[in-house]
């Protein structure tokens, strides 16, 4: 299961989804530890944190609001390989379920995507956007509270794409930077495992932008440099919260 949650987004979805009603693998093979041991587990797992990758704002927004919806103890976000900027301030949802309230109580907040169709005799002359694929209740536009992506993450970590140990493509530190602030505002914990930075063969000084290197050495070309000793940071990014 793992190897699906991974590789495919539709598998993650499905995953997250399940184990939020209760229908996973996992929570199966929880349900059969129960009554094999004659005990049950506390659930979600205390010893299990939960997390998904996203190396973009595109899949930061199709990858993050599933680990939202989904129990567990501990939540983190890998942002790696770091391909762009990313926004984790931004709104997690652009619909809600309505049924807030009852026995059929989901709290569902999803993408307009994820939405099952409503019935053709309700399509037209309706306010709403489809029916919640999880309880089928009416599902409205607006996300319905002020959640970010960071909302419930324990913890973020960062790192830019190696190629064995060569730096694979860019990832500027402009966007490294951006996320620590916005993680640091919101009281989540930041691990930056590797970095991109700039150098030369025959000088051994590291620079964060080529132009930087080319004010300091002169006429050179100056090449992309994984990094991943903490000591060779910037002093601002030496950052490995643990949770």
């Amino acid at each position: 299961m793992a190897s699906k949650i991974r590789k495919r987004l539709d598998k993650t979805g499905v995953v997250c989804r399940d184990l939020v009603n209760g229908r996973s693998e996992i929570g199966s093979a929880a349900e059969a530890y129960d009554k094999r041991n004659g005990k049950e587990l506390q659930w979600p797992l205390p010893n299990v944190h939960l997390g998904v990758s996203a190396e973009n704002q595109e899949w930061a927004d199709k990858r993050i609001p599933y680990l939202l919806q989904t129990p567990a103890a501990k939540r983190f976000v890998s942002l790696e390989p770091l391909l762009g900027p990313i926004d984790l301030t931004a709104s997690p949802t652009n619909v809600f379920c309505e049924a807030r309230t009852g026995p059929s109580d989901c709290n569902w907040e999803g993408d307009e995507s994820e939405l099952d169709p409503l019935p053709s005799s309700c399509e037209e002359n309706t306010e709403y956007a489809g029916l919640c694929p999880i309880c089928g209740s009416d599902a409205s536009f607006g996300p319905s509270s002020s959640k970010t992506l960071l909302d419930s993450i324990n913890q973020v970590i960062i790192g830019a794409e190696s190629v064995g140990a060569h730096a694979g493509r860019e990832c500027k530190i402009e966007w490294v930077r951006d996320i620590v602030r916005q993680c640091q505002a919101a009281g989540v914990k930041v691990f930056i495992k590797q970095i991109h930075l700039w150098g030369v063969n025959w000088d051994d000084r590291l620079f964060e932008t080529p132009e930087a290197a080319k004010l300091c050495l002169g006429e050179c070309k100056p090449k992309r440099v994984l990094v991943k000793k903490i000591d060779q940071f910037p002093e601002d990014l030496r950052i490995r919260e643990e949770i």
